[in-house]
């Protein structure tokens, strides 16, 4: 859907909420929602969010400086922060952006990490994550086990609740492909 007016995205949100009792919370992710802050449609529907008092997060790579000052609307949100590891197979210096990170962890309501992990890879990826948090503020670090089937995740899991146990992170389990497999649209 193409997004013309602010009345767009609210029809929309209207169209969730008017059919639940509570107030729902609203996740923007999808590609890289940072690059829509400079849109002034993403930052009005922002605002309607946050004055219905509406938990908004922002699943963000954090690799895009945000200007907090000047969107200061962008403060009341969380930030899941999903810093791409080197099993993405980009370089660092486009997946990591310490200055980016430090900045939402230092100015938004609430943020945390939350990181993609594989058994394969496990060794080189801890090293990327405990580079990347002795050079952050502290916040809190999710861990989900890599695959898009059930099968695939099986063969992380339990090494990566291990991990979490003796560094401190919280598991993250990915419950939509445990029910679902990997069927779109869920």
């Amino acid at each position: 859907m193409e997004i013309k007016s602010i009345d767009d995205l609210i029809a929309i949100y209207n169209s969730y909420s008017g059919k639940v009792s509570y107030t729902p919370d609203v996740v923007l992710t999808g590609g890289e929602p940072t690059l829509n802050i400079k849109n002034p449609i993403f930052i009005e529907f922002i605002e309607f969010l946050v004055l219905k008092n509406v938990r908004v997060t922002i699943e963000t790579n954090a690799s895009i400086f945000i200007d907090f000052d000047k969107y200061p609307i962008l403060k009341n949100l969380t930030f899941s922060m999903s810093v791409k590891l080197a099993n993405s197979k980009e370089s660092s210096n486009k997946r990591i952006n310490l200055k980016s990170i430090n900045s939402i962890v230092k100015h938004s309501k609430n943020s945390f990490f939350k990181f993609v992990v594989d058994y394969y890879t496990l060794n080189q990826t801890l090293k990327e994550i405990d580079y990347i948090l002795k050079n952050s503020l502290e916040c809190k670090v999710f861990l989900m086990p890599m695959g898009s089937t059930t099968k695939q995740m099986s063969k992380n899991d339990k090494t990566i609740i291990d991990v979490c146990i003796k560094k401190g992170f919280i598991y993250c389990d990915r419950v939509h492909i445990r029910v679902f497999e990997n069927l779109r649209g869920v």
